[in-house]
């Protein structure tokens, strides 16, 4: 084996070019909030705002959202611990960034929305019509445990 195939891989070290700029990241959000006639996409705006807020502004990895639940969401303080991490670390989120989250967890109805404080998955995968909310909620909170 040649002995460069034994070193680790070192990724190239990112440049300013590789984020996304302040004013792309307003476009983007501009055009998120606007609802275009599609009823699966309309209803998800909030909770699609909320996942971006986290992964662009607190740098969350799609993993970590993926495991949020609500007793990692302390809603009066607005703040987020990641629990699998150890130390923990808790992120504090501006208004804007909890907005979105709040909005979101007002877009499901009251029975089947995630209850504070427990282990009901903050991101869901819902239809507001049907019994499917429930489905895909036990697929979920099963799937990422």
């Amino acid at each position: 084996m040649p002995p460069d195939h034994t070193k680790a891989y070192q990724a190239p070290p990112l440049k300013p070019s590789d984020f996304i700029k302040t004013k792309e990241m307003h476009r983007l959000l501009t055009s998120m909030k606007q609802p275009i006639g599609s009823v699966a996409r309309d209803t998800l705006i909030h909770r699609n705002l909320a996942i971006v807020h986290l992964i662009r502004y607190k740098v969350f990895r799609p993993k970590d959202v993926s495991l949020l639940n609500m007793s990692m969401i302390t809603m009066g303080q607005s703040t987020i611990a990641l629990e699998p991490y150890d130390p923990e670390p808790v992120y504090k989120l501006s208004g804007d960034h909890m907005q979105p989250i709040r909005a979101y967890l007002h877009t499901i109805a009251p029975l089947k929305r995630p209850q504070r404080g427990s282990d009901d998955p903050l991101f869901v995968a819902f239809n507001k019509t049907g019994e499917l909310h429930l489905i895909f909620y036990h697929f979920l909170y099963t799937s990422y445990r």
